[in-house]
Order: structure tokens, then sequence, then C-alpha cells
């Protein structure tokens, strides 16, 4: 029995030991690709001119920022709670929110995408004695509810953007930017949009499954497309607070929210280094369309980073304050 129990100690030791090699390998790719992303956005930004709007920041402007930042954080951990509730996971406020702070913590402090922060939430509320499946569907409706209403919002801030233009000739990548606008949110909707029956055909048994899921809570996305709206809104805010902080140019929040989805969309890949690299490339590479230059689009989604650092460095202490509570939580049953 012994060499028995010392055998499957020493798989499980050689187990956890290759888990923290692959976990330390892919870190360092992360990193090596954010820095790469930065070096390469460098060549076509004036990095002297980016660090010059960067050391003239007005301190009111980013305060400001950080506030909204801050909002849109905690409008998100309400929708997250009002999903998880149509799921049967009951929680309080106090502690969805200390969850999601906890997520964001892992989100910009660690380096690498938000896939570390949502399997965090799921963790924690499966720990708190929810089902792991109920736990992961919540953070998937929470993470598609967002990304949806983002897209939908830039598609509406680009139309409202290119209206002005009248009979002039549009600028061929606006035309191109104008079709990805609303193509993606029909893309993203088809989940709601196709019934079950039509795709039962399929050999993927895990699409089939994930598509009845969302299909099935279509009602649910629906009632929290007000609190996404509030938070894209908020997020598109910010950061153009962080354009009027770095370089001044206060008249340009439609433009500033038409281009939001690619940036936040891009700040999603994991190939960042301590939280940066893919947002400000694409930040660099989508202002211009706007008719703001590279470099105020670098020094804004850099002001960006650093705020989002902060709130998780702010956020960080609650893993040593915050302790999981050794009886399961209240699951609702649901039919």
């Amino acid at each position: 029995m012994n060499k028995k129990v010392r055998s499957v100690r020493r798989q499980e030791h050689a187990g956890a030991k290759r888990l923290a090699l692959t976990g330390r390998r892919d870190w360092l790719l992360r990193t090596a690709a954010g820095i790469t992303l930065l070096i390469l956005v460098l060549h076509i930004v004036d990095p002297e001119q980016v660090a010059s709007l960067l050391r003239s920041f007005d301190a009111g402007w980013l305060c400001l920022a950080l506030l909204c930042a801050v909002a849109a954080n905690c409008v998100s951990a309400w929708r997250w709670k009002r999903l998880a509730s149509g799921l049967g996971i009951e929680e309080p406020m106090s502690q969805i929110l200390a969850i999601y702070a906890q997520g964001i913590s892992i989100n910009t402090v660690v380096p690498g995408a938000t896939v570390g922060g949502d399997a965090f939430r799921v963790y924690r509320l499966a720990q708190r004695g929810h089902g792991a499946m109920r736990a992961a569907t919540s953070v998937v409706l929470d993470r598609l509810s967002g990304l949806l209403v983002l897209c939908v919002l830039s598609a509406a801030a680009s139309v409202g953007l290119w209206l002005p233009l009248g009979g002039e000739a549009m600028d061929p990548s606006l035309a191109w930017a104008a079709v990805a606008a609303f193509v993606l949110p029909v893309l993203l909707a088809l989940p709601w949009l196709v019934r079950p029956a039509l795709i039962h055909r399929l050999p993927f048994e895990r699409i089939r499954a994930l598509h009845r899921m969302l299909y099935r809570e279509r009602g649910l996305m629906l009632r929290v497309s007000l609190p996404s709206l509030a938070v894209q809104l908020l997020s598109g805010t910010t950061l153009f607070l962080c354009v009027c902080a770095t370089s001044g140019a206060s008249g340009q929040w439609l433009g500033v929210v038409a281009v939001a989805a690619p940036v936040f969309l891009a700040a999603a890949l994991p190939l960042s280094a301590g939280g940066f690299g893919p947002r400000e490339a694409a930040a660099a590479m989508a202002f211009p369309l706007v008719g703001l230059s590279a470099d105020a689009g670098l020094a804004a989604a850099i002001a960006y980073g650093a705020l989002a650092t902060l709130q998780g460095m702010l956020a960080a202490p609650l893993f040593a304050l915050h302790r999981v509570r050794d009886a399961p939580a209240r699951v609702r049953e649901t039919s």
C-alpha cells in the first residue's frame, strides 16, 4: 500500500511540475508576444511624441477617467450578478463585487488576457457550492453580452460619425470598417437568431450543446442588455477621457467610441506583456481612421492600461482579506 501511495504521489508531483513548466512557458510566450507588438507599434508612431504626450498628461482628466473606469466595473459586476441570479446562483452583491475585483487583479497584474480572471470567477463560484457548469455559463454569458453590445455600440457610433460625410467619398479604410461594424454584431447574434433544430446535423456535439445553452438563455441576455450598454458607454468614455488627458482632443467622443470595439477586443487577446501590447497596437492603427493620430491612440491606450493596472493593484489585497467560506452558498433550483 505504501508503495502505491508513494507512486501516486510521485505521479502527482511530476504532473504538477509539468503543469508549472507549461504555465511558465506560456507566460514567457505571451510576454514575448506583447513586447514584440509594442516594438512593432513604435515603428508606426513617433516615440518622442508619445513620450511627450504621456509626460504632459492632465491629472484632472485622468482622475475623471479612473472614476469612470471604476463605475464601469461596478456596473459590470452588477450585470454578472443578474446573469448569475437568472441561472439560479444566489450571491450577495458584496461577494460578487469582491470576486469580480479579484478577477480584474488577475487580468491586469498577471501577464496574459482576460481568460485568467474569468477562470478565477468560475472557480470561486464553484468553490462556494455552485455547479461548475452553471458558474461557467454565467461568465460566458457575461462576456458575450458585453462583446455583442460593444460591437453594436461601435457600429452605431460609426454611423453617426460617417453621416456628416454627405456626398463626399468615403475613405476605403473607413468603408471596410463600416462593413465590419455591421457584420460583426450580426455574426455574434447568430446563436440567438438560429434555432437549435436548424443545426442538429452538425457533427460537433459540443458546439450543438453550447448553441442550445445560448439559445435557451436568450431572454436572460435581453434582460441584461441595458447594463451591458451602460458598461460599454462608460468604458468608451474612459478611453475618451484618456485621450483628453494625454492629447487634449476633447471633441472626439463619437470617434473614440467608434474605434472602441477593435481596441477592447484586441485587449482580450492572450498576447500581452503585463496587460500591454495588443490594445496599444490596435489603438495606434484604429485612431487614424477617425481623424486622430496614431501617437494619440498609443498614448491614450497606455493611459487606459495604466488605469486598469492601478485598479488591479488596488483589488489585490482582497486575496488576503477576503477568505472563502467553508459553508456552501445558497443555490436556487431552476426548472
